[in-house]
């Protein structure tokens, strides 16, 4: 039982590390130049594509690189940014592909009760999640 924990606490970790690697190597973001709409967006939908097109430097860098070293990363991030996606659409069929694998080793017991700990997670998580602020009744103190 330990072993496989342990197992699984380095499988996790190994990954975990993977991702901020690829995370950390580039920005995933979109030059606006770089794709034209296909078909009509909606304001929000206009104001997303507009955050993703905007260039971010790593951080630290914007106070030391000058205008011209700053356009060659940016250049370095968009010919990065294709293999990093690639990447990471890999390591999430990967990821599906070993679990699919753990969980065929199970006994349907133990499936059930995987199945009702995440059940009991997902609640607990969004029992813990922050409530929405609601403005103030004007109407009501005034």
């Amino acid at each position: 039982m330990t072993r496989t924990l342990v197992r699984r606490l380095a499988c996790w970790t190994l990954l975990g590390c993977l991702a901020f690697a690829v995370t950390t190597v580039a920005q995933p973001v979109l030059s606006a130049e770089d794709k034209a709409p296909a078909k009509p967006t909606t304001k929000k939908k206009e104001k997303a594509k507009a955050k993703k097109g905007r260039h971010r430097l790593p951080p630290y860098f914007g106070d030391v690189v000058g205008d011209e070293q700053r356009e060659k990363i940016y250049k370095i991030q968009d010919e990065y940014r294709p293999k990093i996606e690639a990447l990471r659409a890999e390591l999430k069929a990967l990821v599906k592909e070993r679990d699919e694998k753990i969980e065929a080793v199970l006994t349907p017991e133990q499936k059930q009760q995987i199945d009702e700990a995440r059940a009991e997670a997902k609640a607990k998580r969004k029992a813990n999640q922050p409530k929405p602020k609601k403005p103030a009744d004007k109407s009501a103190g005034n």
